[in-house]
């Protein structure tokens, strides 16, 4: 409460002059002398929006007009109260709804606490400003009960569940007994076992297949019921061999799965749906809606020496010399495969100029062959392959002979004889080496049966 006192000195004037005496000045209205003193005695004698206290002699502030900015009249509280955020203290601003100066910054938020500008609150974010038993949940936002402080009488704290669990007998249901082993209330009398169940050996058994709901019987051995076709399953699940039900999710292989569906294994979930992959259809169809229709996206997914055709189906149609039988070539602008009439594959005759033998894990194979300069110039079965020269035959070989071939460029090339391994063949096999790389010398390109072989030679 803001007081003032106001004091009025009566001045004396001293006057000598022809036998006067002194004269006492007077007290403003509303005021009278008190101890040489002027106090009010009523309002009259305060300023404007003042009251007098009479017992005192003082005047108060009793209105608006008297208070500092910022400042009203609380007529309840006798005083001058704070109205305007310029007379609250620094970071904080007048609320109207509260009417009192609240927080408008995080510089006065508490220790714990976070500035919400949405809001204009000071709001609790850290375990420093939770209630005792309590910790903060960030994915909640509140304080979270972890500690069995923060639990009712009888209960505790489950941390696997994150909430409080009866954990005494005082707050088990009737016929129930709490179990400190399971930190839980167990079924220990007749009323806790839905209709059609009976309590056997702690736990409810079903007593007849009336307890049991559509699509299921009971099982009096295991005290359960089980399925007898999928409408005694949940959503989601169905009834397996076992009579169990089982989750149509979670599937690795087709048998995972019930009749006429199959495990999609792009999302491991049992579907009814034709396909969801092409890999899922047969040889030549393709998956469109979750069904398999004719088609291809490429030759794979063709018959061997079928190709697919641009408006995506397979055909006969050639578009590669593979796509035709051994020895035959491609027409590509008809699609169409022709043979010629030159003896790819024939044995070794006085009149072949180039007999060569062909060294396949063990197996020897003599045959005529076909030069070649490129991969073009043969047909479907045979490589166009580098032929090198055999230097040394039989006992006695040994490397560091000199040898010489005529190379692809036709020059006479000087090697060194070598013994080079060969998968399952007995002993070394003496080729011409070029000392410079350490590999075999190239002297021609012949067209090679990529088995290894001739059909009409048979390996020795």
């Amino acid at each position: 409460m803001m007081r003032r006192r106001y004091v009025f000195v009566a001045a004396l004037v001293a006057a000598l002059a022809c036998g006067r005496t002194s004269i006492g000045a007077s007290c403003p209205q509303g005021t009278d002398v008190l101890s040489g003193l002027c106090v009010c005695s009523s309002d009259d004698g305060c300023p404007a929006g003042e009251a007098c206290e009479l017992d005192g002699g003082i005047c108060v502030c009793a209105s608006d007009e008297c208070c500092p900015t910022g400042y009203r009249w609380d007529a309840d509280g006798g005083a001058c109260g704070c109205q305007a955020s310029s007379c609250c203290p620094a970071g904080y601003a007048f609320d109207s709804q509260l009417a009192e100066c609240a927080c408008a910054a995080a510089s006065c938020c508490p220790e714990g606490f976070t500035f919400d500008s949405a809001s204009q609150r000071c709001f609790c974010a850290s375990d420093a400003c939770c209630p005792l038993g309590t910790s903060w949940d960030s994915t909640a936002q509140t304080c979270a009960c972890d500690s069995d402080s923060c639990c009712p009488s009888g209960y505790i704290y489950d941390a696997t569940r994150g909430n409080c669990t009866c954990g005494s007998q005082a707050c088990c249901p009737p016929d129930y007994t709490y179990s400190p082993d399971v930190r839980a209330c167990v079924c220990s009398g007749p009323a806790c076992c839905p209709p059609g169940y009976t309590l056997n050996g702690g736990r409810c058994s079903c007593a007849s297949d009336l307890a049991c709901g559509p699509g299921q019987v009971c099982d009096f051995d295991a005290g359960a019921c089980r399925c007898t076709d999928d409408q005694g399953c949940p959503s989601g699940f169905f009834c397996n061999s076992d009579s169990s039900c089982q989750s149509l999710a979670g599937c690795a292989i087709d048998s995972d799965c019930p009749a006429s569906t199959f495990c999609d294994t792009t999302t491991s979930v049992c579907t009814s749906a034709q396909c969801t992959l092409d890999s899922q259809c047969a040889i030549e169809e393709i998956c469109q809606a979750q069904q398999c229709v004719a088609g291809c996206r490429s030759s794979a997914d063709c018959q061997l020496y079928r190709s697919c055709s641009p408006e995506g189906q397979c055909s006969d149609a050639c578009t590669a010399d593979d796509f035709c039988p051994t020895g035959d070539f491609c027409q590509l602008d008809a699609g169409t495969c022709f043979s010629t009439a030159t003896p790819w594959c024939v044995d070794c005759s006085p009149t072949c100029t180039l007999c060569l033998q062909t060294l396949i894990e063990g197996q020897e194979t003599d045959f005529c062959a076909v030069t070649c300069q490129e991969q073009s110039d043969c047909p479907s079965g045979f490589f166009c392959e580098g032929v090198i020269q055999n230097c040394c035959r039989g006992a006695g070989c040994t490397n560091g002979l000199a040898c010489s071939v005529v190379n692809e460029e036709g020059q006479l090339q000087t090697g060194v004889c070598q013994g080079w391994v060969v998968v399952d063949q007995t002993g070394l096999t003496y080729l011409c080496t070029d000392p410079t790389t350490d590999q075999p010398i190239v002297f021609e390109h012949a067209c090679t049966p990529i088995t290894g072989f001739c059909d009409s030679v048979s390996p020795q």
